[in-house]
């Protein structure tokens, strides 16, 4: 039987940007919520796994914009599978579409790391997934989300201090504010029309409360966008393209 869960939700006015249309952090929003209830309903949620001292934590995201981004008032069908294992990953794949459409707007992949939490380190998932069907269909490629590796001579950009509305219920900058500061990036640089269409993004640390982060923008030899942000540690690397 297909492991897939499935949610429907309206895009509501904290969703948009100035042109209407769900902003892509907003939409990650919605992917972490479905993929929180469905590890929950497969016995691997927070609450499940926290007394065991076991966590998932994101540690890359791949997604590619296919179709146009929903306005305010729309509704949002979307659809998150377990891809499978492979060493210390665990893959879930998205689909998202407009409600009663076939065709998504946005396809993601997303790659985890069961954390233990005393000693912070990643543990393999294996034992966790028995039993567990996963789902052999990829939403984008085999190898989503792509490792990424780091440049030390991408330019400086600017410094961004993690305030306390960028924290979540770890006490760290939640996954979700580094896209929004991805997009602040490519607005104030490429202006407010620009649209990004693919997006990859390697976490690669966190950010605690009052870190100074400075971002690097800059052109990679593909002709991307390269973004990456470095605190005491490089906390991510991001490469996007614009449509």
């Amino acid at each position: 039987m297909d492991n897939i869960y499935t949610s429907i939700s309206s895009v509501p006015t904290s969703f948009v940007g100035a042109n209407g249309e769900i902003r892509l952090s907003s939409v990650l929003c919605l992917m972490q919520d479905a993929a929180s209830v469905h590890a929950s309903l497969l016995g691997l949620g927070f609450n499940e796994l926290y007394p065991k001292n076991r966590t998932f934590i994101l540690s890359r995201t791949e997604l590619k914009v296919c179709g146009k981004l929903p306005h305010w008032g729309e509704r949002i069908t979307l659809q998150t599978w377990p891809r499978g294992l492979e060493r210390l990953y665990a893959f879930r794949d998205y689909e998202l579409s407009l409600e009663g459409q076939t065709q998504p707007f946005l396809k993601a992949s997303t790659a985890w790391l069961l954390i233990d939490t005393v000693n912070r380190r990643p543990v393999r998932p294996q034992d966790m997934f028995v039993g567990i069907t996963t789902r052999d269909i990829e939403a984008l490629d085999a190898d989503s989300p792509h490792k990424l590796g780091w440049d030390e001579a991408l330019p400086a950009y600017e410094t961004r201090k993690a305030r306390a509305s960028d924290l979540d219920l770890n006490a760290h900058v939640n996954n979700t504010r580094y896209i929004d500061w991805i997009g602040d990036c490519v607005a104030q640089t490429q202006g407010l029309d620009a649209a990004i269409s693919e997006l990859c993004i390697n976490y690669m640390g966190e950010i605690h409360p009052g870190e100074d982060v400075r971002l690097a923008m800059g052109e990679s030899t593909k002709g991307s966008i390269c973004i990456q942000g470095e605190g005491a540690k490089r906390n991510f690397a991001a490469e996007l393209k614009l449509a």
